[in-house]
């Protein structure tokens, strides 16, 4: 029966699968992910050191464009021919107009002083309340005749400006600074917990942003407000509490903005790193995972269905390795071989007999059941190829014909009948008896039989191959797969034709013994010979397998095997089973026995197991047949095994 597919067989093809996703989609993301994963807190705290520098060196530039913008408009103002007029109307017109021009830039107020800083003429903006005289002599003319500057008012911050006149005098310009919050947002930052960015002018004075209740280091004031253009570091404060800061002078001003962090913050952002990377490998392996399952269900599965499919076509033998995609190459190999096969009996065997179904294959041919419409019967139809086993012999086909006519003249009910053979090309073909039931090979496998039962097996067996003997033909390859259990309780030997031949022709052309290994009798293997009492060495063979379930020289290799052949050492059966006749088990080491000479004849094996079953009333009675199995009629022996005689 052809296996069932099973998730197991099918992991080679899922992990070659696997390795594909891994490699065309997957790696990147888990290259990255162990990247992350590897991030400690020295690596995080020069990120973060150089996030801060980055966004300390923007605010910077966007403090200094606002104020340079500021101050190309005051300085617009003191150049206008207007003001040398010394027209009130016209002046006041010209800082209104002005002020109403630049309402998107959030100017507030213009105001026109003369050199000893009094007011002479100001306007502001419509609704605002803002002073302007407050603000006059609050910000001084420097010694370049031009000063800025940021002061808070009604918890606001504004930005004053004043730039000369040509004459004497200047013009002041108050501005909002709403647009300098968003350069000034600790968000910018990794992490913004405790974290802040701030303007302070050259006395340590905060201009702008906010503390909050974090008090800056002195060394990284003292560092930054010392006129560095920008720099980073590690600082502390007075209680030991560590913070990563960074800071940028602004240009045009004597302003320095400063960001700072607590160190811990490095840590925290490594640890929530290296979690949502741990998360993002999960992800993938998940969805790795999910793929694989999906793979599975919709292109494996449906694989190993039509692998399935092309087995039970091809009585195919079962999952024999390497690879899913390699046993759908074999199976549809088997399968053109079974169309071959069927085709050649039909052309060979035309008008003759009728090929139903197939219903086995094996090593070297394919076995159908076919009808006999003159006889009306069924019939088992045999394919035998030499293609690969017998490159180079001449006139095989028509040798192995001579000796399957040779093995028709048996007629024994314990002996598989040949009714006719024939020949195409490199094949030959043969119609034989067809039997309706299970190997004795399968038999065993559904389980180990009953110990007394071997007796009538065994018996069967005998009188079959005893009756070869007396035609002079040996069978060369007597093993549990060669022995048919009829449903109908009959019990038959096959291949005895098939054995004969391919082992003969081996040993005459190449040296070589032909069989299966654990079965082949010493004297054989020592280059000796074949002689009947290697057919009952099998045989013993066979009955420690029908008591035990496994043969007596089993090993982990052909060659272990070999070697344990030559040493003979066997145990006893009834070890296990303490059931077993002791008589029956006498006779298994008889047939076992190294000297070729000192084993029974099949004659006597036969005399032996009739007296056992008479005396002890053992009646045989047929195997049943399994759910859903088919009939092994006539099954092909598995692959014969070429072995060097040994010196």
């Amino acid at each position: 029966m052809v296996e069932k597919s099973t998730f197991r067989t099918s992991l080679p093809f899922l992990l070659r699968i696997v390795v594909a996703l891994l490699a065309v989609a997957l790696v990147p993301l888990l290259f990255a992910s162990w990247r992350l994963i590897s991030v400690n807190r020295d690596s995080m705290e020069l990120q973060v050191k150089t996030t801060q520098t980055i966004a300390t060196r923007t605010a910077a530039d966007a403090i200094s464009t606002f104020v340079e913008t500021r101050k190309a408009l005051a300085r617009s103002i003191a150049a206008s021919p207007v003001l040398e007029t010394a027209d009130g109307t016209a002046i006041g017109a010209l800082l209104q107009s002005s002020l109403q021009a630049w309402g998107n830039l959030e100017i507030e107020g213009l105001a026109l002083l003369d050199a000893a800083g009094t007011m002479l003429l100001g306007t502001r903006i419509a609704g605002s309340d803002l002073e302007l005289s407050a603000w006059v002599s609050a910000v001084p003319l420097d010694q370049e005749g031009a000063t800025s500057a940021l002061e808070v008012s009604d918890n606001r911050i504004l930005l004053v400006v004043r730039e000369p006149l040509a004459r004497s005098g200047s013009v002041m310009l108050v501005s909002d600074t709403n647009g300098l919050r968003q350069p000034l947002e600790p968000s910018q930052l990794i992490d913004d917990s405790g974290a802040l960015i701030a303007v302070f002018d050259h006395d340590g004075r905060q201009l702008a942003g906010s503390l909050g209740d974090l008090v800056a280091p002195e060394g990284l004031m003292n560092q930054a407000l010392a006129g560095a253009v920008e720099g980073s570091g590690i600082y502390r404060t007075e209680g030991e509490v560590a913070y990563i800061g960074a800071f940028s002078g602004i240009e045009g001003t004597d302003w320095t903005v400063i960001a700072m962090q607590p160190r811990a913050v490095a840590e925290r952002v490594a640890e929530r790193m290296r979690a949502r990377a741990l998360s993002a490998l999960a992800i993938a392996l998940g969805i790795v995972g999910l793929l694989v399952f999906a793979t599975y269900g919709w292109l494996v599965k449906p694989l190993r269905n039509l692998l399935d499919a092309q087995r039970r076509l091809a009585m195919s033998r079962g999952d024999e390795g390497g690879g899913l995609i390699n046993q759908l190459q074999r199976s549809f190999q088997d399968l053109e071989q079974r169309m071959a096969d069927q085709h050649d009996l039909g052309e060979v065997f035309l008008g003759r007999y009728q090929v139903l179904e197939l219903v086995g294959r094996g090593g070297m041919g394919t076995v159908f059941r076919g009808w006999d419409p003159q006889l009306e019967r069924y019939l088992a139809l045999k394919t035998v190829r030499f293609d690969r086993l017998a490159a180079g012999k001449t006139d095989l086909v028509g040798a192995l014909l001579k000796e399957a006519k040779t093995t028709a003249r048996i007629q024994h009910p314990h002996v598989v009948q040949v009714f006719d053979v024939a020949s195409v090309g490199n094949a030959a073909f043969v119609a034989m008896e067809f039997v309706d039931g299970i190997s004795l090979e399968g038999w065993v496998q559904r389980g180990l039989p009953p110990a007394r039962l071997a007796i009538p097996v065994t018996l069967g067996i005998a009188e079959g191959m005893g009756a070869a003997h007396e035609h002079e033909i040996l069978h060369r390859d007597i093993k549990a797969a060669n022995v048919l259990l009829g449903f109908d309780g009959s019990i038959k030997v096959t291949d005895f034709g098939l054995a004969k031949f391919v082992h003969a022709q081996a040993l005459e052309a190449d040296d070589l013994v032909f069989g299966t290994p654990g079965h082949i009798a010493p004297e054989v293997l020592l280059g000796e010979g074949v002689d009947k009492p290697a057919d009952v060495f099998a045989l013993g063979v066979v009955l420690h397998y029908l008591l035990t379930g496994y043969t007596p020289f089993r090993g982990q290799s052909v060659k272990d095997t070999l070697k344990k052949t030559l040493v003979g050492k066997v145990g006893r059966p009834s070890h296990l089973r303490p059931e077993i006749p002791k008589e029956l088990e006498n006779l298994l080491f008889d047939m076992l026995g190294s000297d070729p000479q000192a084993r029974p004849t099949a004659g006597a094996i036969v005399q032996r197991l009739r007296d056992m079953q008479s005396r002890r009333g053992i009646e045989w009675y047929p195997p049943p047949r399994g759910e859903g199995e088919e009939s092994l009629s006539a099954m092909p022996s598995s692959e014969l095994a070429e072995t060097q005689p040994v010196s």
